[in-house]
């Protein structure tokens, strides 16, 4: 038809791996594709997530290292999982309400530089225990999302320090029940806004070759998300 390419969502990232021609070396990582380019009679799978979330990290000046803590582990979650491992995390621990999907999220991403993944069942005693010692916590769960803004996929985070940083990928509501539990805490904060747009702004220099405006496509963002 014509296209340069296409973007892949929820629940296909996964099914669509198997038609590509090429995969980029994240897209191999973490086993999904949400960006597909067509390029010389090529499908070339490609996925954003995971670096767009390391720049929107970076953009805060947050540093990449010591332990982070991963709640769900779904397909957002093994995109965000194989990006710091990428980028030299030291240790991850997933939690899950199926101890399966953690363990298996844990075994699947491929690990070369000595990082440690764990994956297990979520506990209120688990979590606040690997939490205690946490650098970065990442909500990767959909719990806390539009219109179920009053549940959080924790009920506290008493045992987090106020150094850690809390991360939720959600961006409607913009500040979730999570993040307003951190801030209580005095955690620095970031909501799914920035990943949001640096996902998709990594997704139009692959398919148009442009560099976009940022803070542009963020005001658009949170402008379309007030409306």
């Amino acid at each position: 038809l014509g296209f340069r390419g296409v973007n892949v969502t929820i629940p296909f990232k996964e099914s669509v791996v198997k038609y590509m021609d090429e995969l980029s070396g994240e897209a191999r990582d973490c086993g999904a594709v949400n960006v597909i380019h067509f390029n010389n009679d090529k499908m070339i799978g490609h996925n954003t997530d995971g670096a767009g979330f390391i720049q929107a990290l970076r953009e805060e000046g947050v540093v990449v290292n010591g332990r982070a803590v991963i709640l769900g582990a779904g397909g957002a979650a093994r995109s965000i999982v194989a990006a710091l491992v990428r980028a030299g995390i030291n240790e991850i621990d997933i939690f899950d309400i199926e101890a399966g999907r953690a363990e298996h999220l844990a075994s699947l991403i491929p690990v070369s530089n000595g990082t440690r993944i764990k994956g297990s069942l979520l506990t209120a005693a688990g979590f606040s225990g690997s939490a205690r010692e946490s650098n970065l916590i990442i909500n990767c769960s959909p719990v806390g999302m539009y219109p179920r803004v009053e549940a959080a996929p924790v009920e506290s985070l008493n045992s987090v320090k106020p150094q850690t940083v809390i991360v939720d990928i959600i961006y409607n509501p913009e500040e979730t029940r999570f993040l307003q539990l951190a801030r209580q805490q005095g955690c620095k904060t970031l909501n799914g806004v920035p990943m949001f747009v640096h996902q998709a702004a990594l997704t139009l220099q692959i398919l148009l070759e442009i560099n976009p405006d940022i803070e542009f496509m963020k005001v658009v963002v949170r402008h379309s998300l007030k409306g």
